[in-house]
């Protein structure tokens, strides 16, 4: 049986953009352009790629959040701050989905990733997708002050409170491992259409269950269903491209101006990813 969209979903703009029934949407992740030689990428053409990305129709743009530089990682993401860089994005952009791909939950204060993530839902007009993420990386949990192995339930406990605060007024409640609300506080603002899209992130494998009201992980699965993706989308690829051979002057033609050799940004395969 067809799983229906929930009705604030369906009225949600940035989830109703890149989640189509029955359709595959193309989204960026941060810093949208390959970097194989240097953990860090090269910022200079960001806001120009960001711009054309919104007027070429892209699904979304996802931005990461990596506060430290670990040599054993070798990536930084998009270098700045993750709730800054969503901030500018909602400024510069008019259509584009934008997403966290995410929170790392368990190091952050889910008081401020509310107030964070419902403030980005309206500077950006209502195209926030919030993205929570249970951290990959221990070296980073020392110096935060916090335990990598209880990061599950932290992980469980911290989306609750995300909920709580962004969907009810002056709310009673009390956490294991945060603060109590006694319903003298309220936060705002609230979302745009009254309730985020909330998404786990990564291999989340940290979570000893489902996160409550989850919408979609962002992760394509096993291996063998991510090669079985990639040979559908190298036979649409093809298609779309006339079956002609691979190559940038073979394709070129048929892609879109801002996806061209040459052109501001152009994707790169990354040594480390795209």
């Amino acid at each position: 049986m067809e799983k229906t969209v929930p009705q604030h979903l369906q009225n949600h703009r940035g989830f109703a953009r890149t989640f189509q029934p029955g359709k595959l949407t193309l989204g960026l992740i941060a810093p949208f352009m390959g970097y194989a030689d240097s953990p860090f990428p090269d910022m200079t053409d960001f806001t120009a790629l960001v711009k054309q990305a919104d007027g070429a129709g892209l699904g979304a743009l996802w931005v990461r959040d990596v506060p430290f530089y670990d040599p054993n990682f070798g990536d930084v993401g998009q270098i700045h701050d993750i709730t800054a860089t969503l901030g500018y994005l909602s400024a510069i952009t008019e259509h584009v989905t934008l997403g966290s791909a995410g929170y790392v939950s368990p190091l952050r204060e889910p008081i401020l990733t509310a107030k964070e993530a419902a403030s980005i839902d309206h500077l950006s007009g209502g195209r926030f997708v919030l993205g929570l993420a249970g951290g990959d990386r221990p070296s980073e949990y020392p110096a935060f002050g916090k335990e990598f192995d209880n990061r599950a339930e932290r992980f469980q406990e911290n989306w609750q409170v995300i909920r709580r605060l962004t969907e009810q007024s002056f709310p009673r409640f009390g956490t294991e491992h945060g603060g109590s609300f006694f319903g003298n506080l309220d936060l705002v603002p609230k979302p745009v259409q009254g309730r985020l899209p909330m998404m786990t992130v990564g291999l989340a494998v940290v979570l000893r269950r489902p996160a409550p009201s989850a919408q979609p992980h962002g992760r394509a699965g096993a291996p063998e269903r991510i090669r079985h993706l990639a040979s559908l989308w190298d036979l649409q690829f093809r298609r779309a491209a006339g079956r002609c051979q691979r190559t940038a002057a073979g394709v070129q033609q048929h892609l879109p101006a801002w996806w061209q050799p040459g052109a501001v940004g152009f994707l790169r395969p990354a040594g480390r990813g795209w």
